[in-house]
Order: C-alpha cells, then sequence, then structure tokens
C-alpha cells in the first residue's frame, strides 16, 4: 500500500513538473540562479567610481578596489578594511526568506498522503521548507513538509530555522532557489566581508509581531545584530530589507529602540518591496489553500490549514492604515466584503484562530510603522496585482471561484508599496523613492539596477 501510494504521489507531482512554483501564487518568487559576472563587476566598478553621489572615500576605495581586481583577496581586503571600513550591512529576509529544518521521531499519521511520507530522520535535521523545484522527489517531500511547518507541528515533529547567514541567502541548502544571495554575493564581489561587515538575520517567518517582542525574540536578536554589525563596521550600518522583512525591521524601530539607539546604530534603510499596508496574495492560501500552481487541488485544504496556523500572514493582509475601510476585497453574489469585514469573513471561512490575530494586528501598519531612520523606498509597478477574489456561492468555505486584478508589483498593490515613500509626511529624517516600472515584486532579487542603487547608498 505504501509503494502504491508512492506511485501516485508520483504522478501528481509529474503533473505539475511544467508548471511555475511561487510565492503564494506570486509565480516570480522561485528564481534561477544570479550570477554576477566579471564583466558586470568592471562595469559596476567603472561606473561607481566616476559616481558623484558616491563619497569620494568610497570612490577612492573603489578605485583601488578596480586596480587590485583579479589580486589575492585576503590581505587585500584586510588593508582596504583597516584604511577605510565599509559600511556594515544587515540583511533582513522576506517571508520565506529562512530555511527550516524539521527533526522526525517517530511522525504521527495523520491523514491518508502522510503515508508515504517519512517518520523518521534518525537523528538528523532535514529541510522542512523544500522549494518544489527539481525532482518529482522533491515535490513528494515537499507535500510533507508542509504539513510539519504547521504551528504547532504534528506530533513527533520538531521544527528549527537555519540559524547563520548561508541559511537567509536561499530557499535550499544547494541555492536553486537564491533569495538575498545576488545582493550578498555583489557586496561580497566588491569587497564586503561576512561576519565583519555583512550580517542577516535568520528568524522564523512563520511568527508574527508578538513573538517578534517577546525576550529574546526577534527584534531583541536583531537589535545585537546590529550592534555587533557596528562594532565590526566602526559606524552606523545600513539596513537592507525584502518583502515583509521591511514591515519587520519598519516595527522594530517604531516599538523597540530608542531614537538615540537609532541615531547611534543606523545610518539608512534600504527597503526593498516594502509590505507597509498588506497584500492580498495571502488570500489565496487562507482561504482556499492554493499556492499558485505548486500544490495539487487535493492537497489544498491541508495548505490552507497549515497557512491558518501561522501568524505572519493575518498581520499583512490588507490594512484600513493604508486602504480604504469601504474597500472591496472579497465579493459573493450577495455580498462585497470590504476591509471592515475582514475579521468577519475569516470567522465565515472557520479560520478562527487568523481572526483573532488579525484582530491583535490590523492596525500594526501605515503610519504606525513609521521607522523615522533615513529611508530608501525600491518597489516595483504597473503590473497586474491581485485586487479582490469572488465566491459562487455565499459560503466562504468553499474555494474562492474567480479573481480580478488593479495595479501594483504582482504579488502587492501600488498603495501598500507606496506607504513607505508617504513615511516622509511623518518623519523627520529623509525619505527617497526609487520606482522602477513592470519590475516585479521578486524580480529585485535579480536586478543588476537596484543592486548599484544599493551600493550608491552604502556609499553616500
Amino acid at each position: 500500500m505504501r509503494w502504491i501510494l508512492i506511485a501516485c504521489f508520483w504522478l501528481l507531482c509529474k503533473s505539475t513538473a511544467g508548471v511555475k512554483p511561487g510565492f503564494l501564487a506570486d509565480d516570480s518568487f522561485y528564481l534561477p540562479s544570479v550570477q554576477v559576472s566579471k564583466h558586470w563587476q568592471d562595469e559596476v566598478l567603472s561606473e561607481l567610481v566616476a559616481d558623484p553621489a558616491v563619497g569620494p572615500s568610497v570612490r577612492r576605495w573603489l578605485a583601488d578596489r578596480q586596480r587590485n581586481r583579479g589580486k589575492s583577496r585576503g590581505a587585500h581586503t584586510e588593508s582596504i578594511l583597516s584604511e577605510d571600513k565599509r559600511r556594515g550591512v544587515v540583511f533582513v529576509p522576506p517571508f520565506a526568506g529562512t530555511q527550516l529544518e524539521a527533526l522526525l521521531k517517530n511522525r504521527e499519521i495523520i491523514s491518508w498522503h502522510d503515508v508515504p511520507c517519512p517518520t523518521n530522520s534518525n537523528g538528523t535535521w532535514m529541510p522542512a521548507w523544500i522549494p518544489p523545484f527539481a525532482s518529482v522527489w522533491d515535490k513528494l517531500y515537499g507535500f510533507c513538509d508542509i504539513e510539519n511547518v504547521k504551528i504547532p507541528p504534528p506530533k513527533g515533529v520538531t521544527i528549527r530555522f537555519v540559524d547563520n547567514y548561508q541559511g537567509t541567502m536561499c530557499l535550499d541548502k544547494v541555492c536553486k532557489s537564491p533569495t538575498l544571495k545576488g545582493m550578498s554575493d555583489t557586496l561580497e564581489n566588491l569587497g564586503w566581508v561576512q561576519g565583519v561587515n555583512l550580517f542577516s538575520l535568520p528568524y522564523d517567518w512563520r511568527g508574527g509581531p508578538s513573538s517578534y517582542a517577546e525576550p529574546g525574540g526577534e527584534f531583541d536578536r536583531l537589535k545585537a545584530l546590529i550592534e555587533t554589525a557596528v562594532k565590526g563596521s566602526g559606524g552606523p550600518i545600513t539596513v537592507v530589507s525584502m518583502s515583509m522583512g521591511g514591515p519587520i525591521f519598519a516595527l522594530f524601530c517604531a516599538k523597540h529602540v530608542s531614537e538615540d539607539w537609532k541615531a547611534t546604530h543606523i545610518h539608512s534603510f534600504f527597503s526593498i518591496s516594502g509590505v507597509y499596508g498588506g497584500a492580498t496574495v495571502p488570500f489565496r492560501s487562507i482561504f482556499t489553500g492554493s499556492w499558485a500552481n505548486i500544490i495539487p487541488k487535493i492537497f489544498w485544504s491541508t495548505t490552507k490549514n497549515v497557512a491558518r496556523s501561522w501568524e505572519c500572514l493575518p498581520w499583512i493582509l490588507p490594512s484600513a492604515q493604508v486602504f480604504s475601510e469601504d474597500r472591496v476585497w472579497i465579493q459573493t453574489p450577495t455580498r462585497n466584503l470590504t476591509t471592515r469585514d475582514l475579521g468577519k469573513a475569516l470567522e465565515e471561512a472557520g479560520a478562527d484562530d487568523i481572526a483573532k490575530n488579525w484582530q491583535l494586528y490590523k492596525d500594526l501598519a501605515g503610519p504606525v510603522l513609521v521607522p523615522n531612520v533615513t529611508t530608501f523606498c525600491v518597489h516595483g509597478a504597473g503590473l497586474p496585482t491581485l485586487e479582490k477574489i469572488g465566491f459562487a456561492t455565499d459560503d466562504l468555505k468553499e474555494n474562492h471561484a474567480y479573481e480580478s486584478n488593479a495595479l501594483g508589483d504582482g504579488t502587492v498593490l501600488v498603495e501598500s508599496l507606496e506607504m513607505c515613500g508617504k513615511f516622509a509626511q511623518y518623519q523627520k529624517m529623509p525619505v527617497k523613492s526609487i520606482v522602477y516600472q513592470n519590475v516585479s515584486h521578486t524580480d529585485f532579487l535579480k536586478f543588476t539596477p537596484m543592486y548599484k542603487d544599493l551600493v550608491r547608498v552604502l556609499g553616500s
């Protein structure tokens, strides 16, 4: 029987082999490997050396780097760092941007599709969130993994995040799905050094603001990491965030640290595709369980239950802090459900835990997130982006039947993205928006013009 089920799984996985996977139906999330060629590095060096927007000390350092291309890196890097330390960088990764691992010990069987899944890992921590990018077997175990990352997990399952720098660079250990790696490689090729002036915050992205603020939680760990980076680089640092990492850092600045602390530790905040007013893509996973075309429909009820257990998703639903309370998000034959109705809609769908967390977090958006540090807001625009979901009947426990779009970056609506630029209305520190038309939410992870923007900020 076990092998029959495995064969069935194989056929199901095979049927989705040609489908491009994505983040909660954002088809650009899983990216090809980012290759930063020597030619491109030389081009960047030449352009930045001649750029008056880059500080003179950094231009001198870049020119020195240009002259020494191809030489042994170790001693040369040391001399650069000792003469003119690079401004430190701390990455705050996006949703799903930190690898998770599972330890299995007699994992319980919950449903029929658990039968072919591993029940013991023999004391070895195994990947718990495998992007279904490659083999049929990866897809097979990906279905098992999704159930393992529910909060709380099935009996016999322990989950942890990979608590190191590399665990935030790619979604998988062999880096077929890179996230921050392109930016990291660029900075390292230009002389930044991991553990000296280049850091990243690994965290369990399934949590929400309550867990971030707990003693020893993400906010305390981020504070300690920034203080380490300041010590290593010799001065205030730049925080670089992606997607959900943006509101995490902004909330940290607004609620967890003092103005004096920010003044002595934070030079600037470089926000990429920041979700400051919420997003609509979680509607698909919360109401239906569909994650683009990654998961066959027969598993949607499982993925829906898993998504509903995560605290992060109710926090990043559309907020009245940015969108009108009368903005329609969910349609049925007889009703238009608006921002003010989201809690009721979640309860009707049977998502009671998310409805409770939505009540807790719904106002932690928009002006509440003003960081009051020098902020650069990088995002895309002009792309069709999910706005509404619609149901064939008034029963929200059914799967949604249709969708409609508005404009954004393909994942986040433009109003939520533009909230970052509107921080200028609420804070004393300067804010600059850098908007690229027709560049999608996660295309920035492989978008070399943005890499240049980042280096200019680091050299300003």
